[in-house]
């Protein structure tokens, strides 16, 4: 069992956190699918990372908090739109790197075991993946049009469900950690920064 999202500071995390077995098993034909249509995507990332931002953030003005607007100098201004298409091309970007991976699990397991304790720190939780879900999977369908099919969105279903499965662990136990962790090396933000 995975530990269940409480709120913002607090997490419901069993003693031991069992492993379960992959889910979902992606056969060839669904990841040619899922690398057709995130071709088309991936000719205009900067165009289709401005959707999926704006369709993240539609119903929910407060998840933009999560997104650190930050570049290689510093801190971007929390409303610049600069920041956030920055930020919103950089999730695309390894959307695409995950896709890409999708022949070879192990080969972007460890980059998502990262990446899923890094953004503990910003403060994502598990309840946040269906909503990165929605977002996404509005914007295929937004820009694929007639190419969303119901074969195409239950093969990128597929490949979601093994990111986050891949990803929720690592998280939990990384909230789990900086539950514990009393230091003034890392103090947990109000909003990420």
């Amino acid at each position: 069992a995975f530990p269940i999202a409480v709120n913002r500071h607090q997490m419901v995390v069993p003693s031991t956190i069992q492993h379960r077995a992959m889910s979902t098993k992606l056969d060839d034909h669904q990841r040619a699918q899922i690398l057709q249509t995130w071709r088309i995507i991936e000719k205009d990332l900067d165009t289709h990372a401005v959707t999926f931002y704006k369709n993240m953030v539609a119903d929910r003005p407060n998840i933009t908090q999560l997104f650190v607007n930050r570049n290689e100098y510093g801190f971007l201004p929390e409303d610049s739109e600069a920041g956030l298409k920055r930020h919103s091309i950089d999730v695309m970007v390894m959307i695409g790197h995950a896709v890409a991976g999708l022949n070879d699990l192990e080969s972007i397991a460890a980059e998502l075991k990262e990446l899923a304790e890094r953004h503990a720190k910003y403060g994502v939780e598990l309840e946040h993946f269906p909503i990165m879900k929605d977002a996404l999977f509005v914007t295929l369908e937004q820009e694929l049009g007639p190419k969303w099919t119901p074969e195409v969105k239950a093969a990128w279903e597929s490949a979601y469900a093994t990111c986050e499965e891949l990803m929720e662990g690592p998280l939990a136990k990384e909230h789990e950690r900086l539950g514990n962790y009393k230091s003034t090396e890392y103090m947990r933000p109000e909003k990420p920064h």
